[in-house]
């Protein structure tokens, strides 16, 4: 196997074999693609949120969570991944505060009703973390979470709240722009959409594994499980397609003279497969 670290900038799924235009390493061609570019959290984008990432502020309650025990954490959303970080840290943490911006949860209504219940979790609503404080911890390590700076709607200035960690759960946006017009997407999330629950795309040949195809799960080992069953469906589809290849030229393959190669044969069928893979690391 031969690894490209390069940027896709285009693809061609039109035409076969298939076109992938990189940035520096020129134009690949494949009989099969195997679509793995993932998902990239949304972040708030605050002064601090950079900086204390892994050091207190995360995006993974699953993760990460484990590493509260015992401690205050929030979780800033209101849609279902922030309702079912913030029962999940319940199990874990001393006290769980959610900030929302608005002034009811956008989770589902068994969601939202599990969370207004849970005895461990208060809500901040129509609430904004303005930025992330850090400090503590040793020179050498640097600073750590302390607390964040809140503003409220219809409330003078900003407030400080003290916390132990921070779970940014405001959604991921799937790396799946460069396949618009190429492969059919969910219209609202923008994930590549699945036959089933097989690995197949809306175009023979291309199949898709992970964050950019999985909208529900979105975990490390649930990618690696649908990254095989894309390889298995591609090795399936690719032998029937050489196949049904055979089967088509082989009346004409017989009739011609020892030695010579049928002009029409085609050319995949004289030279070793060929499957992209288009990541990114």
């Amino acid at each position: 196997a031969e690894v490209i670290s390069d940027r896709v900038v285009s693809v061609d799924f039109a035409t076969f074999p298939f076109v992938v235009r990189t940035n520096a390493s020129g134009e690949v061609r494949a009989e099969a693609a195997i679509v793995a570019t993932g998902a990239t959290s949304r972040w708030l984008g605050v002064e601090g949120e950079e900086e204390l990432r892994g050091k207190g502020v995360s995006n993974c309650a699953i993760c990460d969570g484990i590493g509260f025990y015992d401690k205050r954490c929030i979780v800033i959303g209101g849609g279902d991944t922030a309702a079912e970080n913030a029962l999940l840290l319940a199990r874990i943490c001393s006290q769980v505060t959610v900030v929302h911006r608005r002034d009811a949860l956008r989770a589902s209504a068994a969601l939202a009703r599990r969370v207004l219940a849970d005895p461990k979790i208060r809500v901040l609503w129509d609430t904004e973390v303005a930025a992330f404080q850090g400090g503590g911890s040793s020179a050498r390590e640097g600073a750590v979470l302390t607390g964040v700076l809140l503003r409220t709607r219809g409330a003078d200035g900003l407030r400080q709240f003290g916390t132990d960690g921070a779970f940014v759960a405001i959604g991921h946006e799937p790396t799946t722009a460069a396949f618009r017009g190429q492969l059919a997407l969910d219209e609202r999330t923008g994930h590549i959409k699945l036959t089933g629950r097989s690995g197949h795309t809306s175009r023979p040949g291309v199949f898709a594994a992970g964050d950019c195809a999985d909208v529900v799960y979105r975990q490390a080992v649930t990618s690696a499980g649908m990254g095989a069953a894309a390889a298995i469906d591609a090795e399936r589809w690719l032998s029937e397609r050489h196949a049904g290849a055979h089967s088509a030229v082989e009346g004409t393959a017989r009739q011609e003279p020892s030695g010579h190669t049928d002009p029409a044969l085609p050319s995949y069928l004289m030279a070793s497969t060929v499957v992209i893979a288009i990541a990114v690391s």
